[in-house]
């Protein structure tokens, strides 16, 4: 296989795993647990990597550990609390974007 051929391959299996995560990442997201959902490499391959409050039975029957081809890994992160900026927390009632 020629060196333009693999960079295709590679370039395709990138939007492909893309696609994946866009497809499942609204359903995933509403699963009670699921932090977050990404794109992530385990044995240089691409994967899809799901955070999560704890690892649970219910995550677990829901979330396959493999979809489309793609390994599915759990990361437990414990609950993720967005915290107010220093510079928010600085200009009190003001708004940041």
């Amino acid at each position: 296989m020629s060196h333009n051929s693999c960079q295709k391959q590679v370039r395709k299996m990138k939007s492909s795993i893309e696609k994946v995560i866009q497809e499942i990442t609204d359903s995933w997201m509403n699963i009670n647990g699921v932090n977050g959902i990404g794109q992530s490499r385990i044995d240089e391959e691409d994967c899809i990597l799901v955070t999560v409050d704890i690892k649970t039975p219910a995550i677990e029957k829901k979330i396959p550990a493999e979809y489309k081809g793609f390994v599915v890994k759990l990361l437990v992160t414990g609950p993720i609390i967005a915290e107010e900026s220093k510079q928010l927390r600085k200009k009190k009632g003001s708004c940041a974007l």
